[in-house]
């Protein structure tokens, strides 16, 4: 600061109220010859034989902490711990698309997209435990640790509902492609 130019002096002083300084600014805008642009995104959640979760998402956390957020809400909607859910995010071979993390759109889109296959896979799992255990999707509901019926009594693990569909070749997945 010593050694800057001296044209802020060569000026003479400020304006009344005024203060005079150095600063720095950045924008970054959107441009694309594509209008108008469609808000696309895509989200694959797959349940594991082990009771967890992975969500492929194109989107790509830049640090404003949206990795963890879609996976908080992927947990939610699914009934299970935040730490059960894994995230694989913007890497191209996953063939997830996604029109990119900028502004504010990425918990907004891709969450819309997260909330939608959750609820996709949500209602795949209680359909398998329906068929298996003889009862209706709406006598079930799914926690951390597998499904219960409305009383909370446990009726099967999360982990043995997916290795016995597994066994049969029924993964576990639900897909949202939302735009």
């Amino acid at each position: 600061w010593p050694k800057r130019p001296g044209r802020a002096a060569a000026r003479g002083p400020p304006l009344p109220g005024w203060i005079r300084g150095w600063g720095l600014a950045a924008c970054a805008l959107l441009s694309t010859t594509v209008v108008p642009v469609p808000e696309a995104t895509a989200t694959v959640l797959r349940l594991h034989e082990d009771g967890t979760v992975t969500m492929a998402t194109g989107s790509c956390d830049c640090g404003t902490g949206s990795s963890h957020a879609l996976a908080t809400l992927a947990a939610d909607v699914l009934g299970l711990d935040r730490e059960q859910v894994a995230v694989l995010e913007g890497d191209s071979d996953l063939g997830v698309m996604n029109l990119g993390s900028f502004g504010q759109r990425t918990v907004y889109i891709a969450g819309t997209s997260v909330e939608r296959a959750a609820r996709a896979l949500r209602g795949r799992v209680l359909d398998a435990a329906a068929s298996r255990l003889g009862r209706s999707p709406g006598e079930l509901d799914l926690t951390s640790a597998g499904i219960v019926d409305g009383t909370g009594q446990m009726l099967m693990g999360l982990a043995d509902l997916a290795g016995a569909e597994a066994i049969e070749g029924r993964a576990m997945i639900a897909l949202d492609e939302t735009s």
